[in-house]
Order: C-alpha cells, then structure tokens, then sequence
C-alpha cells in the first residue's frame, strides 16, 4: 500500500491520505480538492464536465481522424486482425458515425442513448450533444486480446464542402474536442492521393488545441507511389501540416501501408516495415504511461479551473450593486481580453494560459452584433428572416471601415510627403497587422499586471458567447480557501503521486499492447532488423565474422604484429582509416578487446572490423557483445574452438 501525508506546523499529520493505487488517488483529489472549485464557479456550464470514476478507471483510447477513404477503418482491422461489429470498408463514405471499439466478453453492438447511462463507460456527459449525435454513436464490443490494453474510437470520414458540415446535425468540431481532451493518442490519418485538408479538417484539427502532445501523423497507402513520388509527398503533407498546426516543432508522420495485402511498391519496404514498428512501440506504450496521461491531465485541469475562477469572479466584482447592470455586462464582455490581462499581473498566471485574443475579439464583435439584431426586432417588430446574415454583415462592416480609414491615411500621408502610391505596402495586410498588434498589446498589459500565463485562459470567444446568458451579479465572490486547497494539491499531492507512479511501475511489470498485430512484430525471421547489423549470424552455425576474416588477416599482418597481437597504438591507425568518431572507434574496441590486455590478436581485430562495418552500414552498436560475436577461441565453451578449427582446416 502507498501513502504520504500533509505534515503541518509542529508535527501534526493532517489530512493524511493512503491510496492502493494512482487511480484511486487521483479520483480522491479530483473529488475533495478541485471539484469543489468547479462546481462553485460554474466551471462545468464553460468547459467540461464533471469527471467521473469511469474518467479514472478507463483504458487508454486511440482517436482515427481523417477524411472518407483514407483507411481509418482498415486500419483498426490491421490491428486487431479481425472484423469489428459495425465495421463497413469501402472506397466512398462508409463511416457516418463515430464507433468505440472496447473490450467485451460477448461480441454484440451497444446504442449511444444505452451507452451514455452505462457508468462503467466513460461517456456519460455524450448526452449533452443531444439525440443527433447518440444516434450516430455506437459501442463496438467484441472479445480480443489488443482491446483488453487499450480502447479505439472510429470517426466519421471527414467531407469537404458547406452542405456535408450543416447537415451532420451535431456541433462535429465539439465531439472531437470532447473526446481529444480524454484519449491518449490521437492519430490523423492521411491519403498518399490526398494531401488536401479541407475546412472541416482544419476545424477539427484546430479543436485539438492543446493536445498537440498526443497528435500522431500516419501517411497511410505510402505503398502506392515510389520513391520520388513519395518524397515530394511526404514534403507537401509536411506545408500543408504546417499551415494548420500552429507549432514550432515538426511533426512526426509515420509512412507506410496498414493493411494485410501484399505491398504495391516494395522499393521502401526496409522503411515501412520500420515506421510501423515505430509507430507500434507509440500504442504499445500507452498502458505504461496512461497513470502519467491523467495526471498530467488533471494538473491541466486544474490551472484551468483556478483561472476560470479568478474570472467569474472579477466579473462580480466589477458589477454595479443596483442600476446599469445590462450595460455593464455588455462591457465586460467586449474588455474580456483586458481583464484577462489584469488577472494576469494580479494573479501571476503565465501568459500562455490564454486564449487566442484575435478571435475573442471577433467573437465579441459577433455577439455584440446579434445583440443589436434583436433589440431592432423587437423595436420594429421585424422578422428575424428579413435581416441579411449577421456574420457577413460583420465582416462587411469592419472591413468598410478600416479600409475606409486605411485608405484615407495613405491619401494624406501621399498629399503630404509626394509618396508614389506604389511605395506603400499592402493595406489590407497592414490592416490585419495593425489590429493584432493592438490586441497583442493589452494583453501583455494584463500579463504583466497579474503574472498569468496567457495559456492559462479558457477561449475568449467561447467564453463571450457563454458570459451572455449569466447574471454576473449572481457569480460568487473569490474564496481564497478554495484556491488554496487546489494550489496545495499541486504543489504537495501531485507529487506524492509521481513517486507512487515510479513505484507501481518497480513494482509491477511493464504493461504493453499484446495480441493481433502486435503480437510477434519483434520475434521469428521476419521481424523487424532480422539478420541484419549485429543480429546477423545469430542464428548460423559458423562465425559470421569468418566470411571476411581473410580479408582482415590480410590487413592484421601488415600492422606487424608481435606474438600474434597487435598494439593499440597500430590498430589505432588502421581503425582510424573509417574516419568513425573517437567515441565510437573507442566502444568498438572496448567490444573487441575480449581478453582486456590492451592488444588485439587476429580474431579479435577481424571483429574491430567487423564492428566498424556494421557502424558504417547505419546499424546501432551493441551495449555488450552477444554471445554469437564472440571470437572462438575466447569462448567459454570448448566446442566452440573444435567447430572453428574445423572449419578452418
């Protein structure tokens, strides 16, 4: 059994918590330490719901996102190696709905509506998506061994156009971000024949904002072109990723073809069969590391909801006591931004907590828009279908005014200083700049004030949007101790926690995916590096080094050597001749010394060579020599050297 204990001033022990197990600690900090703080600043009406133990308990979960024909599904087949119940392949849109493919004794199919009130599943706050949704969400179960560690969730085939966005009935962008906030892989899946990311794509990618830690990137049907072909595809997914995914850092995509028919295009076979095992350690990783997952999950969690809280109730704090209450929250509203960076020089929160300011603006201008909207309705008695779209009414408007203003600046600034029309830069750019550079620079006004990181945020755009339907002079006021309680279970349990993480994991054996595909993807002649770099011989009778010693006595003799050695300093000379780093020539002959006298005789140098062939061959080096390596006449077996001197007779 682990336990820590919170040890206050003068010895006490209070709050002394003993958990079994890293799950049940993080469901008992969850309850008692920040649950409290969600439910008193209505977190869980602005972001996520409420956790519950089946969040806990539940395997780690796989996400397929792509779009129609890119082999979401076939690549859950390839990993299971067999059909799932509601499994449809095919060339067009077959996939209409999203499918969780779990673990179950008896094969069979569970409906979305019966799957939300299941509290052994963890997706009982689906119901919120409504009957469109749940009639399109189904529970795959069915008895097999790679489903017994992990958990797979099927997406629909992803469309391009405004018609196939409308009518899925359902907020698509939403259920992704619900369902990303929760899994411990998300896998975007990629056509060789189609690079191109469409708007409902790049909506959903963007939904992932702040997963970026779990997103994988697989180019599935890689077989299909060749070689140069597959470069200059591999380097267009790379720009086109680039646009979408707003990261510094590169993306890992994984190449090959996951599906068990014979391969199109063997020239990069070699590669494939490495991407997948590479791509395989990755799932097979994820039970020994899902503790970890949640933890670092809820320590999100929580910095979201200790921010979430400063703002409600700043927003209380700042409304009037009787009159102006509806002006004053339209106010508040539109200075969202600002008083993000308010909290953040009051508070100390890092600036990257908060959400993008650009698009919180737009936002505000959208909701004060509509508000305006309906008050003319009700004014005029006018149909609300008579009105043009508001959105482009918006943009029209905003876009007429600074051009208008633009303009007549760059008329001035040409009357003034006999500036030629073409010396001035693009206006509708400098546009675009100028309004993100005035929105940059209130937040950093915040930032500095309250010492918040600005990802510390929650959405200003959807924070606005929400904000409209509360009464802000209801929000509670800043209770301290509810601060507090959470900033010392950051500080103080979450630690405790990582150390029970090191001990499950010494005490208990590594868990890893089994079964299906990944079963034996390591063992027998064909997995991956069989026979190949220091594996090669492993299974022969003779000593692989033997094919080329004739050759390496033939060097090994011109070195002159004394006694049947040679000297460190002669071998030096020769190894040298490979122009290998100093760092590895000296593990090479720390593997090939056998006998540690600081000199090689001539089975030992013909292994030096044969180290410094395999480096040159883009092969790893061994940590020790394997037993097949190891000259004959250094072995401890006496068969050995009779077997050798056979052979060489």
């Amino acid at each position: 059994m682990f336990s820590w204990s919170n040890k206050e001033q003068g010895g006490r022990n209070k709050d002394s918590e003993m958990f079994q197990t890293v799950t049940e600690g993080l469901q008992s900090l969850y309850s008692k330490k920040l649950l409290p703080l969600e439910e008193t600043y209505l977190f869980h009406d602005f972001h996520s719901p409420a956790l519950e133990a089946a969040d806990f308990q539940s395997k780690p979960m796989v996400l397929l996102v792509g779009q129609y024909s890119t082999g979401k599904t076939t690549f859950i087949r390839y990993l299971l190696e067999q059909d799932f119940p509601g499994m449809r392949i095919g060339p067009e849109p077959t996939t209409d709905g999203f499918i969780a493919v779990m673990y179950g004794e008896n094969e069979g199919v569970i409906p979305g509506n019966a799957l939300v009130v299941d509290p052994k599943k963890p997706f009982r706050k689906l119901n919120a998506f409504g009957n469109a949704f749940l009639n399109r969400f189904i529970c795959s179960q069915m008895p097999n061994q790679v489903l017994q560690s992990i958990s797979v969730i099927d997406t629909p085939g992803i469309l391009s156009g405004e018609k196939q966005r409308i009518s899925r009935g359902y907020d698509f962008s939403e259920v992704l971000r619900w369902f990303g906030e929760r899994v411990d892989r998300i896998i975007l899946l990629f056509d060789a024949h189609k690079l191109d990311i469409s708007d409902e794509f790049s909506e959903a990618i963007r939904a992932f904002r702040g997963q970026d830690d779990k997103i994988r990137v697989v180019l599935n049907k890689a077989d299909q072109v060749d070689t140069q072909q597959l470069m200059r595809v591999y380097g267009a997914l790379m720009w086109s990723l680039g646009k979408v995914i707003n990261t510094p850092e590169v993306v890992r995509v994984y190449l090959g073809s996951f599906w068990a028919k014979p391969l199109q295009n063997t020239e990069n076979r070699r590669l494939f069969e490495a991407e997948t095992q590479d791509l395989f350690k990755d799932i097979q990783g994820l039970p020994r590391n899902a503790a970890l997952r949640k933890l670092n999950d809820l320590i999100k969690r929580a910095r979201l909801a200790k921010v979430h809280a400063y703002i409600i109730s700043y927003l209380k704090k700042e409304m009037p006591s009787l009159f102006g209450k509806e002006k004053k929250k339209e106010e508040l509203i539109s200075r969202l931004p600002e008083i993000y960076c308010i909290l953040q020089r009051e508070h100390h929160i890092s600036a990257g907590d908060f959400p993008n300011v650009t698009k919180m603006q737009v936002l505000t201008l959208h909701l004060y828009a509509r508000t305006h909207v309906h008050i003319l309705q009700r004014e005029h008695h006018i149909s609300a279908g008579d009105f043009p779209n508001v959105t482009k009414m918006q943009v029209l408007t905003m876009h007429l005014y600074v051009h208008t203003h633009t303009h007549t600046h760059v008329h001035i600034l040409q009357r003034e200083h006999h500036i030629s029309a073409g010396d001035f830069p693009n206006v509708t750019k400098m546009q675009v700049l100028t309004l993100h550079l005035y929105a940059r620079t209130h937040v950093h006004i915040l930032q500095r004030e309250h010492h918040i990181s600005a990802g510390d945020f929650p959405n200003v755009t959807k924070m606005q949007e929400q904000l409209q339907n509360y009464d802000f002079s209801k929000f509670p006021s800043l209770k301290t101790k509810l601060i507090e309680s959470v900033d010392k279970m950051l500080a103080n349990k979450i630690a405790g926690l990582m150390s029970m993480i090191r001990e499950e994991e010494s005490r208990q054996p590594p868990q890893q995916v089994s079964g299906g595909a990944f079963e034996g993807s390591q063992d027998g002649p064909f997995g991956h590096g069989y026979e190949e770099g220091v594996r090669a011989g492993a299974d022969a009778e003779d000593w692989i080094v033997c094919r080329d010693k004739p050759k390496y006595d033939e060097i090994f003799y011109t070195l002159m050597p004394v006694n049947g050695r040679v000297s460190g300093a002669n071998a030096k000379k020769e190894m040298m001749n490979s122009r290998l780093p100093n760092t590895v020539l000296g593990k090479i002959w720390k593997l090939a010394d056998c006998d540690h006298d600081g000199m090689l005789d001539d089975e030992e140098f013909a292994l030096a060579q044969h180290l410094i062939k395999i480096k040159l061959e883009g092969f790893e080096l061994p940590s020790e020599l394997p037993p097949h390596l190891v000259p004959p006449s250094h072995r401890k077996d006496p068969t050995a050297d009779t077997l050798y001197n056979h052979q060489e007779d």
